[in-house]
């Protein structure tokens, strides 16, 4: 993929999730491996990695035209889901699967077209990943600053 991509980028942070405690690293990369089958119907490779973090966990794929990322914060009941796709995707329907995954009302969600793409090899997306695990972190702590 070159470096910026058109499609369809969807940015979704999940506040109060109750059951995000409950989740291991595992279940975390099957969750996109679950969610990419609905993006992608041919299985064209794939590229997993996952991170372990002080505050908890995070997990990217690559596979196709699509890309996702999650991070986990366990103690701040914490999700956000990155995902960029070129493929025709609706919105609703993964705001709602979302929603009842992690058993959250309170969520903040962003949708442009326009994305930057990770490369197919591991120790970019390693870096995009650590990167986009940063910015996550940030972006809660400035939405909720004083809550």
């Amino acid at each position: 993929m070159e470096s910026l991509g058109y499609g369809t980028h969807v940015t979704l942070d999940a506040f109060e999730a109750a059951t995000v405690q409950s989740q291991a690293d595992g279940q975390v990369t099957d969750l996109l491996r679950s969610l990419v089958n609905h993006l992608e119907s041919e299985d064209t490779g794939q590229l997993t990695v996952d991170l372990a973090a002080a505050d908890g966990v995070s997990a990217a794929l690559l596979q196709g035209e699509s890309q996702l990322f999650i991070h986990l914060f366990p103690a701040d009941r914490r999700v956000s889901l990155r995902l960029f796709t070129r493929r025709d995707v609706p919105v609703s329907p993964l705001l709602l699967a979302f929603r009842q995954r992690w058993n959250t009302s309170r969520f903040e969600s962003h949708i442009s077209s326009i994305s930057k793409v990770v490369e197919f090899n591991e120790a970019a997306m390693r870096t995009m990943l650590e990167g986009d695990r940063s910015y996550a972190r940030a972006r809660f702590a400035y939405l909720h600053r004083g809550s």
